[in-house]
């Protein structure tokens, strides 16, 4: 696993390293630099003294949100990455109410759903940002404006 860096994010990363700032930034991009080059992540974890979930974590995240993962504190750790089939139970779930599963409400909240999920044992891993693009896209495409 490495970081994927393009034209545009690599200068960016290196800027930030130079320019020092933020210590955890700079280190951060370091890390994301590194792996973007080639270097695997239990190297990384002993040159940096890191935990190598929380280095994999980072990758991921940068992999995702490009360079606003570096403005994180701490990366999200996510133990196990969702699959398709864990994004295809995800949105079955979306697509009913939490009213057939016996709730009040007629919309999921992001944190009402990763707990029905995790209480049922449904999926395998949670991806919170997932959940709540998909959510909001839900809300997006059945909201009907009445004048």
């Amino acid at each position: 696993m490495h970081a994927e860096l393009d034209r545009n994010v690599g200068p960016k990363l290196q800027r930030l390293v130079r320019q020092g700032g933020n210590e955890n930034t700079a280190v951060r991009a370091e890390l994301l630099l590194r792996s973007g080059l080639g270097c695997d992540v239990e190297q990384l974890a002993a040159d940096y003294e890191m935990d190598a979930i929380e280095i994999r974590a980072l990758i991921v995240d940068f992999n995702i949100r490009r360079m606003r993962a570096l403005s994180r504190k701490r990366p999200v750790i996510f133990t196990q990455t969702m699959t398709d089939e864990d994004r295809a139970v995800i949105d079955e779930l979306i697509r009913l109410t939490p009213e057939a599963f016996g709730f009040p409400d007629m919309r999921w909240l992001a944190d009402e759903l990763i707990s029905f999920v995790k209480e049922h044992g449904l999926v395998k891993g949670i991806d919170r940002e997932y959940i709540t693009a998909r959510l909001r896209e839900h809300r997006h495409r059945n909201s009907f404006r009445f004048k």
